[in-house]
């Protein structure tokens, strides 16, 4: 059989840290051992799941070329299911080509071979071997994510500030945000007109008109919509709203609390319930941000209460975004209990199950070598700047450095061991968030029920996170769809010939 070698890695700086050459060192004794006809090696570079993947869908199209012309199956050799991708984008492509009898793939890790006639075991394998691949790399997207409330915490906005402020770089080029002299006064002047109650959004557009309040980008007049988004944003008195929770931030504000609220009494017609609801949100509720109401599709808020006999509770009910609805809260541990009875659609044959984890196992076993290759690459990189950052004491000390040259060396030092601090964390949280991933995998169709009500919060939302989406109430009752590839487990149950 003719075969192509696929030697992958994500980008060039770990491009010799992984090993292209030892790749494919690998893959051609594997197609010697096979007595395979090698035609060609690829040697790409590039991300799988950014992008278009430009340089593997130009082999790919090689190889379907070259088949055309031979008629015959050809056979792709990668070293792991995740050197030919973590994602299930290009599963629908690659199985195409397989039933249409181009390709039979080959992964060595895994000992796997996913040819025309591989059993709907053999696929399904192929599927959680990817989904296994996924986990890291989705992790750590989310972790990209994550970074974004580390700015928070700190105080610092992500994203562009509101009409009234300006983002600028400091003198250490750093961004931040500072007060816009022209047209904060005005913003100002526009929350305390409307608090009197005689103004509406509709004549507040007209005096902003008047008063010269224009957009920052396109300098037109701001109109009503812009309008009602700043009379609801908490930016003005001192907090930033991100995914319905508060952060305090670390820039001057332009109005007083208590004018916020005044101004969303009146924009509402009742008191700051919504406010003090997006503060319940910062709570560590099991279900925050994951559940919608049913009816109006806004997010549910999860709330505390305390009956006079000291016994505490949490209830669900609809955040009324969009305005009122009529969907009921509901108890949070109503919810719980129909989501622990779901687990148990899951089914796991037992040969399917020892066949994943073998997979698993290995998987596990390459995120390790790439996850503790980078975490040292990056100590040694820490190590390096810290010395750095002695030397430069020293030659301040000894005069060699002036004041000014050492302040502007050790804040540059500083700057750039935050960075490297920053993806050491999000290393060592995309680390235990694959091991949640790999653990709940393990879990289905035995213990997954236990190792659901054993965990902590953050685990509980990281699993349901993992195994579904689309969580919604209505009435009392959960619905959700289950992610791919468990939806697939989930007609196990209802199968009596799965192994043919």
């Amino acid at each position: 059989m003719d075969c192509f070698l696929i030697c992958r890695v994500s980008s060039s700086s770990q491009e010799d840290g992984f090993s292209l050459d030892a790749q494919e060192e690998r893959l051609t004794a594997y197609a010697q051992r096979h007595t395979f006809n090698i035609i060609k090696s690829y040697k790409i570079v590039e991300s799988s799941t950014r992008g278009k993947r430009k340089n593997f869908y130009t082999a790919i199209d090689e190889i379907k070329s070259y088949q055309k012309k031979k008629k015959e199956t050809v056979a792709l050799i990668f070293d792991a299911v995740d050197r030919a991708q973590r994602s299930f984008k290009d599963t629908t492509i690659l199985d195409d080509l397989r039933k249409q009898k181009i390709i039979e793939l080959h992964f060595l890790r895994e000992a796997m071979i996913i040819g025309e006639n591989c059993s709907a075991m053999d696929v399904m394998r192929w599927d959680y071997a990817v989904l296994a691949a996924k986990a890291y790399v989705t992790s750590s997207s989310e972790n990209v994510k994550r970074s974004y409330h580390f700015k928070l915490e700190n105080g610092e906005i992500v994203g562009e500030a509101p009409l009234g402020y300006l983002n600028v770089r400091d003198e250490q080029d750093k961004s931040t945000v500072i007060i816009d002299k022209e047209r904060a006064p005005l913003v100002r002047k526009m929350f305390q007109e409307y608090a009197t109650g005689l103004e509406s959004t509709r004549t507040l557009v007209k005096k902003c008109k008047e008063w010269g309040l224009t957009s920052k980008r396109s300098g037109k007049p701001i109109n009503k919509a812009q309008i009602h988004r700043m009379l609801k944003n908490p930016f003005y008195y001192g907090e930033m709203l991100y995914n319905d929770t508060l952060y305090p931030h670390k820039y001057e504000p332009l109005i007083t609390k208590a004018l916020f609220k005044q101004c969303n009494d009146v924009l509402s017609g009742k008191n700051m319930e919504s406010h003090r609801r997006y503060k319940c949100a910062s709570k560590p509720f099991l279900f925050k941000g994951l559940i919608h109401c049913g009816q109006c599709g806004c997010l549910m808020t999860s709330d505390k209460k305390i009956k006079k006999s000291g016994k505490e509770y949490t209830y669900l009910f609809c955040s009324h975004y969009k305005g009122n609805c009529t969907n009921k809260p509901v108890n949070e541990n109503k919810i719980l209990e129909q989501l622990i009875d779901i687990f148990d659609e899951l089914v796991m044959p037992e040969k399917l199950a020892e066949a994943i984890r073998e997979d698993v196992e290995k998987a596990v076993n390459l995120e390790n070598e790439i996850h503790t290759k980078r975490m040292t690459e990056l100590q040694k990189q820490r190590n390096a700047k810290d010395e750095q950052l002695r030397n430069a004491r020293t030659l301040v000390l000894s005069k060699v450095f002036s004041n000014a040259e050492y302040i502007e060396a050790r804040d540059k030092l500083q700057d750039e061991l935050k960075e490297i601090d920053d993806e050491i964390a999000l290393h060592t949280m995309a680390d235990k968030h694959f091991e949640v991933a790999v653990v709940t995998i393990l879990s289905i169709g035995k213990d997954l029920k236990n190792v659901f009500a054993s965990s902590k919060v953050d685990t509980k939302r990281e699993i349901l996170n993992f195994l579904l989406s689309n969580l919604k109430i209505n009435d009392g009752k959960l619905s959700y769809t289950w992610n791919f590839p468990f939806d697939c487990l989930t007609n196990f149950r209802h199968l009596t010939n799965w192994r043919e």
